[in-house]
């Protein structure tokens, strides 16, 4: 065999080797590339997860928002309600007694509504009472309005997704 041609083989062997080692470079890289797809799609879930996760949570504290806005509304309905019915007590035997409790009872009943007026119309038509007489006559009309708003309230409060109770 002369020179030339065990150059050749020689050469060929290592061309062989480096094509052996070329493929496996790319059996590596492939396998490589497969491992961050895999990884990128999980990445890419994990992240549609936690949005999704965020999302049910804000969905969540603004219900439970809602749910506390309507039970507060509730209680101050319901406690502009015992204004209104212990003015509908007081006020006739204030009359009779030239007493003047009523108007503590009608003060009182316009701190309450601060805010309510709009939904308690009635109960604010009080505020402008200046006989025990008419603080009577409003406070016959509240009292029905003051049970429909309640009514209403707990109503949507029960409503709620979660099903709420006042």
């Amino acid at each position: 065999m002369s020179s030339d041609a065990v150059l050749a083989l020689i050469g060929d062997a290592a061309a062989l080797l480096a094509a052996a080692a070329a493929l496996a470079a790319l059996v590596y890289a492939r396998a490589t590339v497969r491992e961050a797809k895999r990884a990128r799609l999980d990445a890419d879930q994990a992240a549609k997860d936690a949005a999704a996760d965020r999302h049910r949570a804000a969905e969540d504290a603004a219900a439970d928002r809602r749910e506390a806005e309507l039970t507060r509304m509730i209680r101050r309905v319901e406690r502009a309600g015992e204004i209104v019915e212990d003015l509908f007590w007081e006020a006739p035997g204030d009359r009779l007694r030239g007493s003047s409790r009523w108007m503590r009872l009608r003060n009182h009943l316009g701190v309450a509504l601060v805010g309510l007026d709009g939904q308690l119309p009635k109960c604010a038509a009080i505020l402008n009472a200046a006989t025990a007489d008419r603080a009577f006559d409003g406070a016959v009309e509240a009292r029905q309005e003051v049970l429909l708003e309640l009514d209403r309230l707990n109503k949507e409060l029960a409503a709620m997704p979660r099903g709420g109770q006042a």
